[in-house]
């Protein structure tokens, strides 16, 4: 393992790294044992500190000055120092990585190095569970960084070329026109968004005005986000942390003030409701018939996988995706969202019942141009798909977005782990031209189900997260069901392409992942 200077003990001035190292080459182990453990014992120290850049140092000078890199067997340590230095320096990379402003290549370096070392106490006990989310985490992680390093020479050539994004219209369909077969080969399993029209031929579609009928007196907490019309954040800079901009009001209202103030053509101080669960909050409502007509039958084949009791818990806790579909938006014109991915790997529709939206979407393979911030996928650093700022992000010249006018009766389809935006705008030619409704849900069928199951075993965080973990194990047997396959987990290859390269230079600071297993071999 090549390492580069860093400015911390076990750095090259650090005349016991230079002692280890001559020990080492001299097969002088009894000489090199004590100098080892040192090292050894004041990189956990720095670990345990959450000192990662001084805990990388340390762990990487002792396994380079005595070429303990590999899986064989370490002479100056034993086998379970070895293991453990080998899966705290893979931590300490891995956190190091999630540091803001870390350049996309030294990101990259850092994923792919943490890659490999947790793939070392990995071959030796491929049983253990921590192990194996750990490496399958950055591996996902180092993927999309790896993407977006490897852009970065591509968008200066694009700039040197004064070439931008392309947007290109979202294609429409009537559903009269396309069958189950012909919506997964040409839409669900290549990701590309379609514009279903027709839903409504031998059915009603549900109104706003039914839904606030029943459920009117619910309350309901309001979300409001920082982007405006323009598409980008009003407060300037990134995007928000908070996931899609939103933020939550301090209070409550009810269903039916939020409606009879929008009716009146008040904005409601930008305050929406955002992707309100229907089964959860109103189950009158989701067992009307209106609720699900909308959905193109024909289309959803195979597509209930998602299908959990609107009541199933776990530890007291309801498991994520149950009981939230369908869902409300009810939300004034003027007014959108940040750039995001819907979470946990799903499909989704989206019914629009009065006004319009413009959408954005950009497509699930070009995710990495958006420098998503590990842990995976959670936050896009990028403020706007409508208004793009190539100056801090030069990768967006090589974007290729999607864009549609959505209006009443139709049904937008966007795939599996695309980034999009939605802008809510004014319809003059309506009773309410400030209001915007619509009816959403998420799903998961044949055509994303591995990828729903990568996102919800990462999500569920080895079980720290209980609601997400209940929904894993759920997809996780409907995926061994519907493949008959023997194991729901990905190519987990060990590898040595992820070995690290250079310091990052960023700040101290991240939550720590502890190697557990370790501790107990």
């Amino acid at each position: 393992l090549a390492t580069a200077p860093c400015p911390s003990a076990g750095g090259p001035g650090d005349p016991r790294v230079a002692a280890l190292l001559e020990a080492c080459a001299g097969a002088q182990w009894e000489r090199a044992a004590p100098l080892a453990r040192t090292l050894a014992a004041e990189g956990h120290a720095e670990w345990e500190a959450d000192r990662f850049h001084q805990s990388r140092a340390l762990y990487s000078a002792l396994l380079g000055a005595c070429s303990c890199n590999g899986i064989a067997p370490c002479a100056p340590l034993s086998r379970r120092e070895q293991l453990q230095v080998h899966a705290n320096l893979g931590s300490s990379l891995m956190l190091l990585a999630r540091e803001p402003d870390v350049p996309a290549g030294a990101r990259a370096d850092l994923l792919e190095g943490a890659r490999y070392h947790w793939s070392i106490p990995l071959q030796v006990m491929p049983s253990e569970e921590n192990l194996r989310y750990f490496h399958r985490l950055c591996a996902a992680d180092a993927e999309l960084a790896r993407a977006l390093a490897d852009a970065m020479p591509l968008a200066a050539a694009a700039a040197a070329e004064g070439r931008t994004a392309t947007v290109r219209s979202i294609e429409r369909r009537d559903v009269s026109s396309i069958s189950r077969e012909d919506f997964v080969r040409s839409y669900a399993s290549p990701r590309v968004p379609v514009v279903l029209t027709g839903v409504s031929t031998g059915s009603a579609l549900p109104t706003l005005e039914d839904i606030v009928r029943v459920c009117g007196a619910q309350r309901v907490t309001l979300q409001r986000s920082t982007v405006g019309l323009g598409g980008r954040s009003e407060m300037g800079g990134p995007a928000p942390a908070a996931w899609a901009g939103m933020h939550r009001a301090p209070g409550t209202t009810t269903l039916a003030e939020l409606h009879a103030e929008l009716q009146r053509g008040g904005v409601a101080d930008g305050w929406q409701l955002f992707d309100w669960a229907l089964p959860r909050h109103c189950p009158e409502a989701a067992q009307m018939l209106f609720a699900q007509s909308w959905l193109p039958l024909q289309l959803l084949q195979g597509s209930e996988l998602i299908g959990l009791p609107p009541d199933a818990e776990a530890n007291g806790m309801r498991c994520v995706l149950a009981g939230g579909f369908p869902s409300l938006f009810l939300q004034p014109a003027d007014t959108g969202c940040a750039p995001h991915i819907d979470a946990y790997g799903t499909h989704f529709w989206q019914l629009v019942l009065q006004g319009r939206k413009t959408w954005r979407v950009a497509p699930a393979g070009q995710a990495h141009l958006l420098a998503p911030h590990p842990p995976r996928l959670r936050t896009l650093n990028v403020s706007s798909l409508f208004d793009f700022d190539y100056e801090a992000h030069s990768q967006l010249r090589l974007l290729s977005v999607y864009e549609v006018d959505l209006g009443p009766g139709e049904v937008l389809f966007v795939p599996a782990g695309s980034p999009h935006q939605v802008l809510n705008r004014y319809s003059p030619d309506e009773g309410s031209p400030a209001l915007v409704a619509a009816l959403s849900a998420n799903f998961i069928d044949e055509t994303n189900v591995r990828e729903a199951e990568t996102e919800l075993y990462l999500g569920a965080e080895l079980g720290s997260a209980p609601d997400v973990a209940c929904t894993h194990e759920h997809v996780r047997r409907a995926m061994l069901a519907l493949h008959s396959v023997e194991s729901a987990a990905p190519d987990d290859s060990l590898e040595d392409r992820g070995q690290e390269r250079t310091c990052a230079d960023s700040d101290d600071g991240a939550t720590k992942a502890s190697p557990s297993a370790l501790s107990q071999s």
